[in-house]
C-alpha cells in the first residue's frame, strides 16, 4: 500500500535523443529532487517485462536498457552499485518478476523519500499502451515535456542506431523511423498536456535548458514549489555528481545516454538547429509537413525542402 504522504513522482515525456540524460540529470539534482535513471516502468505489466530482451533490437541494447532499474535497486536498497551490490538487485527483482514495476517503484520512492522522485525513459511516450498505464498508475503526477528540434533529433536517432542496424536497414528506412518516433513520440505529449493543469505539465526546449541552464533550473524548480535559492541552483548545474552519471558495473552498464555516460558535465552555450529536412533522407512530402508543424508548434523553424516553411 502506497504511503500518501509520499511525493508524488514527476515524469519527463521525450522521445529517445532528447538531450534527456543530461537535462534529467540536472533537473534531478535540486536537493529536493532524486533524479533516477530511465526505470522502464510502462513497458509492460511486470517487473519480467522491464527485464526481459527487447524484440527487434541487438541484445546489447536490451542489456543496456534494463540497467537503470537494476541500478537503482541497488543504489537505493543495497547501499551501492558495486557488482555485488548489483547482483544482489538483479536477484531481489528476478524474486519479484510477477510484481508490477509501479510496486518496485513505489519501494524506490519510499528509499528516497522526502526527496520528489523525478525519472524518464523514452519508452513511456513510446507508445499509446505505455503512457496510459503511467497514467494510470500515477494519476496525480505531474509531468515535464522535453522537445528538442526535430531534426537535431533524427540525426541524432540515425547516428546513433546505424552502427547496429548497419546496411540491413537503408538510411531512408532509419529517417522515416526517426521521424515518426519524434512525431508521434510528441503528439502522445502533447494530447496528454492538453488535459492537465499547468501545475501538473511543463514544457522545456532541450536546446533553452543548453543554453540558459540557470533560468530553466529555477522554472523548473519554481513549478514545482520549490527553493530557488543559490546553492540549490548551483547544485543542479552539476550533473556529473549523480550516482547514475556514469557507467554502471557490468551488469547494469546503463540507464542513461551512452554519450552523458561517457562525459557527463554540463556544456553551456547556444544549440543551432539545422533549418530544414536533408534531402537525402528522401521522407515524403507529408511526413515533412507534419513535422514542421509540430516543430512550429514548439517553436522552432523547420524548412521543407520543396520551398515550404512552416511559420508561426
Amino acid at each position: 500500500m502506497r504511503s500518501q504522504a509520499l511525493a508524488e513522482p514527476v515524469f519527463l515525456l521525450s522521445p529517445a535523443r532528447s538531450c534527456s540524460s543530461v537535462v534529467t540529470t540536472m533537473l534531478g539534482g535540486h536537493p529536493a529532487v532524486y533524479g533516477f535513471p530511465e526505470l522502464r516502468l510502462f513497458v509492460g505489466d511486470t517487473v519480467e517485462a522491464v527485464l526481459r530482451p527487447r524484440p527487434h533490437v541487438p541484445l546489447r541494447w536490451s542489456h543496456f536498457a534494463r540497467s537503470g532499474l537494476i541500478r537503482a535497486v541497488a543504489q537505493l536498497l543495497f547501499g551501492s552499485q558495486a557488482s555485488s551490490a548489483a547482483d544482489a538487485a538483479v536477484a531481489w527483482l528476478v524474486e519479484r518478476s510477477t510484481w508490477t514495476p509501479m510496486a518496485v517503484f513505489d519501494i524506490l520512492r519510499v528509499a528516497a523519500a522526502p526527496r520528489i522522485p523525478l525519472e524518464k525513459s523514452p519508452d513511456t511516450i513510446a507508445s499509446d499502451r505505455s503512457l496510459d498505464r503511467c497514467v494510470a498508475a500515477y494519476p496525480n503526477a505531474r509531468f515535464v515535456h522535453l522537445v528538442r528540434h526535430p531534426v537535431s533529433t533524427l540525426i541524432s536517432m540515425i547516428d546513433h542506431w546505424k552502427p547496429s542496424w548497419g546496411a540491413d536497414r537503408a538510411e531512408r528506412e532509419t529517417a522515416l523511423l526517426a521521424a515518426r518516433s519524434w512525431f508521434n513520440g510528441h503528439r502522445r505529449a502533447c494530447a496528454l498536456g492538453e488535459g492537465l493543469a499547468p501545475e501538473r505539465f511543463l514544457r522545456i526546449r532541450a536546446e533553452d535548458a543548453l543554453a540558459d541552464p540557470v533560468r530553466e533550473c529555477r522554472r523548473f524548480a519554481t513549478w514545482l514549489g520549490l527553493g530557488v535559492d543559490s546553492d540549490a541552483i548551483e547544485s543542479m548545474l552539476h550533473p556529473e555528481r549523480s550516482p547514475y552519471a556514469r557507467f554502471g558495473p557490468p551488469q547494469a552498464p546503463g540507464g542513461n545516454d551512452p554519450k552523458f555516460l561517457r562525459d557527463p558535465r554540463l556544456r553551456i552555450g547556444a544549440q543551432p538547429a539545422p533549418a530544414s529536412v536533408p534531402e537525402d533522407w528522401d521522407i515524403g512530402l507529408v511526413e515533412r509537413r507534419a513535422l514542421a508543424r509540430l516543430a512550429d508548434y514548439f517553436g522552432y523553424d523547420l524548412r521543407l525542402s520543396d520551398g515550404v516553411e512552416a511559420r508561426r
